[in-house]
């Protein structure tokens, strides 16, 4: 397989058949969350008002705050599926429309979404069923984490601190966490390689769903050397991009978090509001800058199958003499 020759002609297809940045963007919608600021501040109004942290005390002491925490986990993971169906639907859309510009053929929208919407549901199930394991080894480490947080907050006192022993419980907690999630990140590499294999047998092949699994798997262990190296490749642009892109992008965030920061003199709830505004708009132009390189991404993964499989030569590739 020649590397060089596959990533050249995925961004020669990439940059000509711009329309495919479409599907590239849903599927950027459907790969990351919503932007989350980490900023810690401190009002100059100084600390809250005992009446004030009171109410607070009651609101997490009370009923109400288990609820209003479930609630919000039901609305995260509503709002995680609605995004996993629309980054399948771009994947699928994008894998059949490389495959269509490959074929001397031109990509469209229409028939990208005709593709997209045959396929989103079993490339849904793909991704689901192999990023599974991942979930559930996190989960194990979150949930003594997630234990330890709750019993910290509700033997606060309004004004308190957390006690030695709360902290050394949040300190066993965090250390069972860490290794589980370094676990996942090694277990998510070769799944990952597998997924996106996998969904190319089903829509380059038109495979089922357990035939894609066992067809991923075969082209995956034939020829592990050249996709391993093929990873890796992947993961250096990726690198690159993410420094090139994204740190400008962290610059414009902060400088737009300041004034909006400031607002917390006046209203923490206008200021709570103005942050996910800002988020929001901070994801999607993210999104929209990474619909060029999942489009990269995606056309070059979808050239090395076709050639690994003999479903066809790249482009306008030379003949031997």
């Amino acid at each position: 397989m020649d590397l060089g020759y596959i990533l050249r002609r995925a961004w020669e297809v990439t940059w000509r058949h711009k329309v495919l940045w479409l599907f590239g963007f849903l599927v950027a919608l459907g790969s990351g969350t919503l932007a989350q600021s980490n900023v810690n501040y401190k009002s100059t109004t100084g600390e809250l008002p005992p009446e004030v942290q009171h109410t607070i005390y009651e609101f997490v002491t009370s009923p109400y705050f288990v609820v209003a925490i479930v609630a919000l986990v039901l609305l995260g993971i509503v709002i995680g599926f609605v995004l996993a169906f629309v980054g399948a639907l771009g994947r699928a859309a994008l894998v059949d429309q490389v495959r269509e510009a490959e074929e001397d053929g031109t990509p469209s929208a229409s028939a990208g979404f005709q593709a997209g919407r045959q396929h989103t549901w079993p490339v849904f199930l793909i991704r689901f069923l192999l990023r599974l394991p991942v979930g559930m080894l996190i989960l194990v480490g979150a949930v003594p984490t997630l234990v330890g947080v709750f019993s910290m907050v509700s033997s606060l006192r309004p004004g308190a601190s957390p006690s030695s022993d709360i902290l050394l419980t949040l300190g066993s907690t965090f250390a069972c966490l860490f290794p589980t999630v370094c676990l996942a990140l090694l277990l998510s590499i070769p799944l990952g390689v597998l997924e996106r294999l996998s969904i190319r047998a089903c829509v380059l092949e038109g495979r089922p769903l357990g035939e894609s699994f066992r067809r991923g798997w075969s082209v995956l262990t034939d020829n592990l050397g050249a996709i391993a190296l093929l990873w890796l490749i992947l993961v250096g642009i990726g690198i690159g991009v993410a420094l090139v892109v994204g740190l400008p992008l962290a610059m414009v965030s902060f400088v737009v978090l300041v004034p909006v920061l400031l607002t917390t003199i006046f209203s923490s709830i206008l200021a709570v509001a103005l942050m996910f505004v800002v988020s929001l708009v901070v994801w999607l132009i993210g999104a929209a800058i990474r619909s060029v390189a999942e489009t990269f991404t995606s056309a070059t993964w979808t050239l090395a199958y076709r050639e690994l499989t003999g479903l066809g030569l790249t482009g306008e590739k030379p003949v031997a003499a």
